[in-house]
């Protein structure tokens, strides 16, 4: 078993050795190669997609910048074909529509051959070609021709739309669809050259047999087109097409045919039947005729001026009267027709309106319609007056019209009556003022104006003074003068207005500048009053000031006398000899009997000395009779001085016996 710990088993095989091609190792290791292999695969693909979407990545973004180039070529003002067929072939779509939906072909399509900035383009071959030919005559990247745009348009609509024939034939030749039929409007070529009047657009492509009954998604044909949008030249062309008319230039397309010129020198030059059959006969302007006018011999007439002769120079000629009458004389007898016997001349009018009118219409002018004639006032004022002056009369003069009151009362009477009610009866009329103010007023108004505006009416005062009622035109004189009430400056100038009947008390008991005296009494018999409580603050001897030592209230020209002889707080020397010190009065006491270094004192130890304070401490300590010493002979027993002696002799414990 041990030998065998190494190998495997293999169902229908037994054990095997470790290096058998069935063993689970050999399998496990062909597994994990295959596996390998897989992974290594899949790796090698996804660098390979790696690099073909970096590669691609790459060539949109070089697509785009080439697209963008083109797009600016294509809308550049002028156009650089060598350019834009460069950047083709470098790569750029050539159907590329830029934002405004040209394609290359499209500006191509719209080249103006005759226009002063026109540039022919060179082929590879140094030829001149349009632009048309050097896009679609290229073996690679060639446009798609019948190639729609966004808005509609294939080149060769474009193309009809800018009525640019040579374009049109180009792209034909190159195989162009006349008759495609564009997705976004259902329109042909044809459509848009009609509705945008290009008539030799659309006679080329009526030639070429583009179909005229193509409807577009507005079911109008191109003639209809035509028709509504009045391009007449192209509806023109249209119908002549449609009735089989296809035109000279088609018809004779091809054909020699010999040409002579007419024989009378009009200078037409067409073939010898044509000119035979009947122009030199019967059409040519230049040939010889005669005048038809009766009595006129004049023979040697060219066509073109027999009719301006016949009609104009003719002296026989038979002309119609010029005033229309109806009449056709010899233009020799027209002349005293026209002045005399004409019904239709004209003539002035009998009654001096200055009117001219035809003669036949002078009796009915003059009846009805002269505005001189006579006529009478519809009003019945029995007057006659002339039509001209009809209205005038009735709205001015007739006295029967009806016109309202001039004062503005609004009632309306006839002219005769107005001057008498005015002057009487209106109530607007003006009237002087009854209070003999000399202002006019209207008769309805006279109350108002007494009562309200009359500068002599009665008013009573505003200020209600006792002068009862005054002429308003006088109040303000009143107000201004005689008013007990009026206000009035104060006469000392104190700035105020005070009522003139207040003013005496004003000026003697309440004007801040009345004159007054002292209050204190200081002598000043004369300031204003203003000033006074200014002066008994700061000015006045007499006022009380405080005392900047003790604080009492004292008379300002006392102030001094009592800082040196009354105030208990100003500062005095010590009355004892030999003490320099300053106090004040209320403290002296204490100083020179208790505080004082030079006071004198009793010995307080009771030997009855007087001596000076500063000396009493050393007295107790050193001369006093009486201060206490200790036993010389050293008993504890304290001993006054006096005594020592004594003590020593007679009671100290340690004297000697």
């Amino acid at each position: 078993y041990a030998e065998r710990a190494s190998d495997d088993f293999v169902v229908g095989r037994g054990w095997v050795e470790h290096m058998d091609d069935d063993s689970g190792w050999s399998v496990s290791l062909r597994k994990a190669a295959r596996a390998w292999d897989d992974i290594c695969h899949i790796v090698e693909e996804g660098n390979k997609e790696k690099s073909r979407r970096h590669a691609v990545r790459i060539a949109l973004k070089e697509q785009a910048e080439m697209e963008a180039e083109l797009e600016d070529l294509l809308t550049s003002g002028l156009m650089d074909w060598v350019a834009i067929v460069a950047v083709i072939m470098r790569g750029a779509p050539c159907d590329h529509e830029t934002s405004e939906a040209f394609t290359p072909l499209l500006r191509a399509a719209e080249e103006d051959t005759e226009g002063l900035s026109y540039k022919p383009c060179l082929n590879p071959d140094g030829n001149p070609v349009l632009a048309i030919e050097l896009l679609l005559d290229r073996e690679t990247k060639r446009p798609k021709i019948d190639l729609e745009t966004r808005l509609g348009h294939t080149a060769l609509s474009w193309a009809a739309l800018k009525d640019r024939q040579s374009q049109m034939e180009a792209l034909i030749k190159r195989g162009a669809d006349p008759n495609f039929i564009s997705a976004k409007h259902h329109r042909t070529a044809l459509i848009w050259a009609a509705m945008c009047g290009k008539h030799r657009s659309v006679r080329f492509l009526l030639e070429i047999n583009a179909d005229q009954e193509v409807k577009d998604s507005t079911g109008r044909r191109a003639v209809e087109w035509a028709k509504q949008n009045r391009h007449g030249e192209a509806l023109t062309v249209l119908l002549q097409f449609r009735q089989g008319n296809l035109g000279i230039p088609v018809q004779r397309r091809g054909a020699a045919i010999e040409k002579v010129p007419c024989c009378w020198g009009c200078g037409l030059l067409a073939d010898r039947a044509f000119l035979a059959a009947g122009h030199e006969a019967n059409e040519c302007p230049r040939r010889l005729v005669r005048c038809r006018n009766v009595g006129c011999n004049i023979e040697l007439l060219q066509a073109w001026e027999q009719e301006q002769h016949e009609t104009e120079l003719c002296p026989e000629r038979s002309i119609d009267c010029p005033l229309g009458c109806g009449s056709r004389l010899r233009r020799t007898e027209m002349a005293p027709h026209i002045d005399e016997l004409c019904e239709l001349r004209t003539v002035d009018c009998e009654l001096g309106c200055g009117s001219t009118m035809r003669w036949r219409d002078r009796p009915k002018h003059q009846d009805d319609e002269c505005l001189y004639r006579l006529v009478a006032c519809r009003l019945m004022c029995h007057t006659d007056v002339r039509a001209k002056d009809l209205d005038d009369h009735i709205r001015n003069r007739c006295p029967e019209r009806s016109v309202r009151c001039r004062t503005g009362c609004g009632l309306a009477m006839m002219a005769r009556l107005r001057d008498a009610h005015e002057e009487e009866a209106c109530d607007a009329r003006m009237i002087t003022c009854p209070n003999n103010c000399k202002m006019e007023v209207r008769a309805r108004d006279v109350e108002t104006h007494q009562r309200d505006s009359c500068p002599r009416r009665k008013v009573p005062c505003p200020n209600k003074c006792k002068a009862g009622k005054i002429q308003f035109r006088i109040l303000d004189q009143h107000l201004a003068n005689s008013c007990s009430k009026r206000f009035v400056k104060c006469p000392e100038r104190c700035g105020k207005s005070i009522r003139f009947e207040e003013m005496a008390t004003h000026v003697s008991e309440e004007c801040p500048r009345r004159l007054v005296p002292c209050p204190l009494g200081c002598g000043i018999q004369a300031m204003e009053q203003r000033v006074v409580e200014l002066h008994c603050r700061g000015e006045c001897d007499r006022r009380i000031v405080v005392c900047s030592l003790c604080g009492d209230g004292v008379e300002n020209d006392d102030l001094k006398l009592h800082k040196e002889r009354s105030c208990l707080m100003r500062l005095v020397e010590c009355g004892h000899r030999g003490c320099y010190k300053r106090c004040t009065v209320n403290d002296l006491p204490q100083h020179e009997n208790f505080e004082c270094r030079k006071r004198q004192v009793m010995c307080l130890q009771g030997c009855g000395m007087t001596m000076f304070a500063d000396k009493r401490k050393g007295h107790h300590e050193k001369a006093c009779p009486m201060r206490h010493v200790p036993c010389p002979l050293g008993c504890t027993k304290p001993i006054r001085e006096n005594e020592k002696q004594n003590h020593i002799q007679n009671d100290c414990v340690r004297r000697q016996k």
